[in-house]
């Protein structure tokens, strides 16, 4: 995966700017992210990348958890009546871990007022 470049944005007049290397978290409308970002290089690139569409299951597509480059990108989609948990420290990603949680049949019923 290339690192996308920033834009150039001018900084309001009162603004600290920092230097270096920046870790940021990214809270889209489709997808959660954690991304690093040069300042100096004035590049970025996705840590871990959160997925969950059914399409994307791990019984279709064949894994749970892959990476390109810095970015792990890690699916908690699945197709079938369990959940599917997915842990991961952002530090650490590619130390996640996964695991489905069994839902007894039956087991929901809708609220008496529904």
């Amino acid at each position: 995966m290339t690192p996308h470049p920033v834009k150039d944005e001018k900084p309001a007049p009162d603004a600290k700017l920092l230097t270096g290397t920046l870790l940021a978290f990214d809270f889209g409308m489709k997808r959660i992210g954690v991304a690093v970002g040069n300042s100096i290089a004035h590049t970025t690139q996705p840590l871990v990348t959160l997925h969950g569409h059914v399409h994307e299951s791990a019984r279709i597509t064949g894994a749970w958890r892959e990476s390109s480059g810095r970015t792990v990108m890690l699916g908690a989609a699945h197709d079938g009546p369990e959940l599917a948990l997915v842990r991961f420290d952002p530090s650490r990603p590619r130390k996640a871990t996964r695991e489905l949680i069994g839902v007894a049949p039956n087991s929901w019923q809708p609220h008496p007022s529904a």
